[in-house]
C-alpha cells in the first residue's frame, strides 16, 4: 500500500518524479521493437492480422529490435515543444502510404480539424517541434 501514498496524495507524482529523473541526468529508455510481415505471411493465419483484438505471438513472429527511445532532456519551452507538436496521423513522410489498419484510418479522418482547432492552421506548419532541423 506504500506505493499507492505518494500518487494518492499528489495526483502529479509520476509526471514530477519523470520531470525530476530527467533533470538529474536518470534518462528514461525504452527498447523499441516491431513485429513486420508480409500480405504471405498474414494470409497464413485465420484471422485478420490487422485486428487490434488479435495478437500474432512471438514465437511465431519474433519482436525485431529497430533502436531505442530515450527522453534525454525536458521541454526548454514546454507550449512549443509539446502543445503545438500536436500529433496527427494524417502527417506523414512523403513516399509512405497509409496503413490497411482500420484503426489508424478511423483516426486519420477526424485528427485533422482536431489538430488545426488546437493551433492556428494558418500557423501550424510554421511551428518549430513541425519544421526540419
Amino acid at each position: 500500500m506504500a506505493r499507492a501514498a505518494p500518487n494518492g496524495a499528489d495526483p502529479g507524482y509520476h509526471r514530477k518524479d519523470f520531470w525530476n529523473s530527467i533533470a538529474a541526468g536518470k534518462f528514461p529508455e525504452w527498447g523499441f521493437y516491431i513485429q513486420a510481415f508480409d500480405e504471405d505471411f498474414a494470409k497464413r493465419f485465420d484471422f485478420d492480422v490487422l485486428d487490434a483484438t488479435k495478437l500474432i505471438p512471438e514465437e511465431i513472429l519474433p519482436l525485431r529490435p529497430v533502436g531505442r527511445m530515450v527522453l534525454d532532456r525536458n521541454p526548454d519551452n514546454f507550449f512549443a515543444e509539446t502543445e503545438q507538436v500536436a500529433y496527427c496521423p494524417t502527417h506523414i513522410v512523403p513516399g509512405i502510404d497509409f496503413t490497411n489498419d482500420p484503426t489508424i484510418r478511423a483516426k486519420a479522418h477526424p485528427l485533422p480539424g482536431a489538430t488545426e482547432t488546437r493551433s492556428s492552421p494558418a500557423q501550424s506548419t510554421e511551428f518549430a517541434s513541425r519544421t526540419p532541423h
